[in-house]
């Protein structure tokens, strides 16, 4: 095929992955938002931005990490912020323009790795079927509704990527070092800045730069100088220390989180249990030998990222789930159709023996059978999908009700208590923490003491709540005043 029949053959194809994934993305955006706790932090920073006020300045209040019921620190990387910032400018607190950001992102990403995978040699219809999987997985449909990191994380390291095989490919490198370098250094500080596990492309970066340094010197240390840029100005504004706590090598946490790392593909599928194991088995299997044949022969900023990135997985000290591999998905799916395309092509080649009649059909066959399977797991997932407004979350009345009541009562001086604090700081603006998770009432006394609780908020719907607050409230009654309730919310007065 020629240059110009390649080039409007991709055209096509992105402008059709485009249009079939951006009606799934845009035409299913839900209003509100989960109680979640992450997206509440990013958008306060946001908020902070648009209105000129200092980046850390939010109410929600960080306890240690001895007594905090889950890792949730007081701030995070400003990429993310940075892009939610002329939203909120415009739109306020709307979740449907917010989330619209993320979407984007997510769009733009499944075209970046179409375009990782024809560079790396996969044919137009194995590159769409591999991009497909990924954008319509089970886990992108859901991570699509929140306001998080990972849809822009996983546009800038595709981005990234993809900028760094084709200045290889074009030899960009040798002929425009500075320049190349610098977009490519760009890339990689945006991915960083996004989330902090956008260190595996660092580490991947260099890795590849020292294998290739005698050539390529200048090139990498353009990068190298504006990622340091980049990453001196967001100290300005964002201390990386934040995650000094969620890195550290310990057996027995390597090993869970290699475990929750087999187990994550099947995240990817809505099917019955039983296919879903055929379904990751089949694909972990091509994915893996052709990921292993890779670092062998050829070894790029791809096979460096994935190992890089399953280094940091591995020493992750919080445990990991599928939204934290999601990153992997897309060059997952991507090593599992080179590996398919290796084997249509070996299968087609037997056609050249004079007993091999018929053969081209079969390597056709394993080519349609596999795009096939993949439009019917997208099929599902779309089907799937949980739709119109959530039954709990923050657009709920009953939550509006009790923010409306503290916003004109506040804390009184003090601290708010509740199981969700980033998200009511974000909603009243009042100091939020969280509580030790205990039944020992002197301890919580002391507590509510010694970080000076004016109010306490309980949501009758959240476990730990009905656990340990409302018995504790109930047993010391003396010390606590009713001064709102509903059907879904109690919120307590505490004695000085």
């Amino acid at each position: 095929m020629r240059t110009g029949e390649v080039r409007r053959t991709d055209g096509l194809v992105c402008v059709l992955l485009a249009v079939v994934v951006g009606t799934v993305y845009y035409g299913t955006i839900r209003p509100g938002h989960d109680w979640g706790g992450d997206f509440s932090q990013y958008i306060a920073h946001a908020r902070n931005l648009a209105t000129g006020r200092p980046y850390l300045e939010t109410t929600y209040r960080e306890l240690p990490a001895s007594i905090a019921r889950a890792f949730m620190p007081g701030s995070y990387p400003p990429v993310l912020p940075l892009m939610l910032a002329p939203v909120y400018r415009v739109f306020g607190l709307n979740y449907v323009a917010l989330k619209l950001v993320g979407e984007t992102a997510l769009l733009a990403s499944a075209l970046l790795y179409y375009l990782i995978a024809r560079l790396r040699g996969l044919r137009p219809l194995f590159a769409a079927a591999a991009v497909m999987a990924y954008a319509t997985s089970a886990t992108v449909l859901d991570v699509k509704e929140s306001i998080l990191s990972e849809p822009e994380y996983l546009m800038w390291v595709g981005a990234a990527i993809a900028a760094a095989l084709l200045i290889d490919r074009r030899r960009w490198d040798e002929t425009h070092p500075v320049a190349a370098g610098a977009v490519v250094g760009g890339m990689i500080f945006l991915a960083y800045g996004t989330r902090a596990a956008g260190l595996s492309l660092v580490i991947a970066f260099a890795s590849c730069a020292l294998m290739r340094k005698r050539r390529l010197w200048i090139y990498s240390l353009a990068a190298g100088a504006i990622f340091a840029i980049g990453f001196l100005i967001s100290l300005k504004i964002y201390s990386p220390r934040e995650y000094d706590s969620s890195f550290g090598f310990s057996p027995t946490n390597a090993v869970q989180n290699a475990i929750s790392f087999i187990k994550a593909p099947a995240s990817m599928w809505r099917l019955p249990q039983v296919l879903r194991v055929a379904m990751v088995a089949l694909m972990t299997a091509l994915a893996g030998w052709q990921f292993v044949k890779a670092v062998v022969r050829r070894r790029t900023i791809v096979e460096f990222y994935v190992m890089a990135s399953l280094i940091v997985l591995l020493a992750y000290s919080h445990g990991i789930g599928a939204r934290y591999v999601l990153p992997l998905f897309p060059i997952y799916l991507i090593f599992a159709f080179e590996s398919v395309q290796n084997l249509q092509e070996k299968v087609s080649s037997w056609s050249e023996e004079p007993s091999a009649t018929g053969r081209p059909i079969l390597g056709s066959l394993v080519s349609m059978v596999m795009v096939a399977v993949i439009v019917a797991g997208a099929a599902v997932n779309v089907h799937g999908m949980e739709t119109g407004p959530y039954a709990q979350g923050v657009a709920q009345k009953t939550f509006l009700d009790a923010v409306s009541f503290l916003k004109d009562r506040g804390a009184e001086g003090g601290r708010l208590v509740s199981w969700n604090p980033r998200v009511l700081a974000l909603y009243t603006n009042l100091e939020s923490v969280w509580y030790p998770e205990t039944s020992d009432d002197g301890i919580l006394d002391s507590y509510f003491s010694e970080v000076n609780v004016r109010r306490i908020l309980i949501y009758k719907g959240d476990e730990g709540d009905m656990r340990y607050l409302a018995p504790h409230i109930s047993q010391e009654s003396a010390h606590f005043k009713l001064e709102f309730h509903n059907v879904d919310f109690e919120i307590y007065s505490v004695a000085p």
